[in-house]
């Protein structure tokens, strides 16, 4: 296909979407650092969105933070990666994915 077909077509609102990943971070007892990671680099340099979540119960927010994932477990954390998709969704052209 080349950009004549695509112009002005069905496909061409389609094009301007892009993928976002949601990433969690291995834990509970982990956090998402601001820093380098060679795996989201690898995504965003081919033009993906990435949104790496400190979900509940993430290290370094505080004893209650933590604790918001006990009893919780596959819910409080799952939940809040689906906010992260969910925001970043209403706040630009992303359409959802994860690894």
């Amino acid at each position: 296909m080349d950009e004549s077909q695509c112009a002005g077509g069905p496909l061409s609102g389609l094009l301007d979407i892009q993928l976002l990943l949601v990433q969690a971070h291995p834990g509970p007892t982990a956090d998402a650092k601001a820093r380098l990671d060679l795996r989201i680099q690898f995504f965003t340099s081919r033009g993906f969105a990435v949104v790496d979540v400190n979900y509940a119960g993430s290290t370094g927010y505080g004893r209650g933070y933590r604790e918001r994932l006990i009893g919780e477990w596959g819910v409080a954390d799952v939940a809040d990666c689906l906010d992260a998709a969910r925001f970043c969704s209403r706040r630009g052209r992303w359409m959802g994915g994860g690894w």
